[in-house]
């Protein structure tokens, strides 16, 4: 037998010795860290707000989205990349006014030749019909919560009427370790429209005739 065969691979030993060193420092260092509080506290949600107020919906903090079925097999999922606009609360605190709007011309589906068709004349036709627009006209609530708000939608300068389902929607004043100081509503709603409707009837056999467009947003109080 080899005398080299028997003897210890000592690189190897001191390789291990090395790894296993530090990834007991490194392990140490984390449950001291995490002992000694340094990891962060999570946001307080901060009180409450029952106040009238105008808040504004940015393209920052507002985020729109659609679903189309196609041939029943595959969906379409796209998003509007500039959406925007206003919510107004009353006097109670409660919403009274909500407008949403997007630029048709920002809707994106992924990819080049869909986004070519989605622009185009047979269905949003963005050169001559820029924004698609909602406007409330009254809300459904049960206690505190809101179900629904009922209102106006214009999608190729037809406007028909829609029912907004709020899946979630809530006021606070801001929370106490952020910069910004201002109260911020978020919310969450979706409906769901025919296109022919609104004047888009191609490919019926192919293209699903319901669009699902979903809404979520943070709007901050104007100063």
């Amino acid at each position: 037998m080899s005398l080299n065969a028997s003897r210890p691979n000592t690189n190897r030993m001191s390789n291990a010795l090395k790894f296993g060193a530090m990834g007991w420092t490194a392990a140490w260092l984390a449950g001291y860290a995490i002992g000694s509080g340094s990891t962060p506290a999570p946001e307080s949600p901060g009180m409450p707000f029952r106040q009238a107020g105008t808040f504004t919906l940015t393209p920052e903090t507002t985020n729109a989205t659609f679903t189309v079925a196609v041939i029943d097999l595959i969906t379409v999922n796209g998003e509007f990349k500039k959406a925007g606009g206003m919510l107004v609360l009353g006097s109670d605190g409660r919403p009274n006014r909500v407008e949403v709007n997007l630029d048709s011309e920002s809707a994106d589906a992924g990819s080049e030749w869909l986004n070519e068709i989605l622009l185009g004349p047979r269905f949003f036709n963005a050169k001559q019909f820029p924004q698609v627009a909602f406007r409330s006209a009254s809300f459904t609530a049960e206690g505190d919560k809101l179900n629904a708000v009922e209102g106006e939608l214009t999608m190729r300068g037809i406007a028909k009427p829609v029912t907004l389902k709020v899946n979630s929607f809530d006021c606070r004043k801001a929370v106490v370790d952020t910069a910004d100081q201002r109260a911020r509503c978020t919310g969450e709603a979706s409906a769901s429209v025919k296109r022919t409707d609104f004047g888009m009837s191609s490919w019926m056999n192919s293209v699903a005739e319901s669009i699902k467009i979903d809404i979520r947003f943070t709007a901050f109080a104007q100063q």
